[in-house]
């Protein structure tokens, strides 16, 4: 029965660490809830790409949340940066289109007139550069 008394000390470190993993945890938590309130802020109106879709992406905290999750267990991180790394160029070379940052200029009084002509007001799709 000398089995049993090295899987008792075995067990007991690891109920001895659980709250120090809870420590972990919550500090993980409050960086993926800081970088996922950044992420919207920052990224919720950019276009869509390859893997950078409604699967994964910055429109609400908890799509942002869910992504920088993803991310941080290694899952496709480098293909959503690829994804946000695109310039305006980039898309239209792929046959597509994005509002480049030179389309909201504040010193032409009738670009809010245009931008919501063209629905980007309600609907951005903006490039990230």
């Amino acid at each position: 029965f000398r089995f049993f008394e090295g899987l008792n000390k075995i067990f007991m470190a690891l109920i001895l660490s659980i709250p120090k993993l809870a420590n972990v945890c919550g500090i993980l938590l409050l960086l993926l809830t800081l970088f996922s309130i950044l992420g919207v802020s920052l990224f919720s109106t950019s276009h869509p790409g390859e893997t950078f879709d409604e699967h994964g992406n910055f429109k609400n905290f908890v799509s942002a949340f869910i992504t920088l999750f993803r991310a941080s267990t290694g899952e496709a991180w480098n293909y959503i940066m690829h994804d946000l790394s695109k310039t305006a160029e980039d898309f239209w070379h792929e046959g597509d289109w994005c509002a480049p940052d030179e389309l909201f200029e504040p010193e032409d009084p009738d670009v809010w007139t245009i931008l919501n002509d063209k629905c980007l007001i309600e609907n951005p799709i903006s490039c990230t550069p």
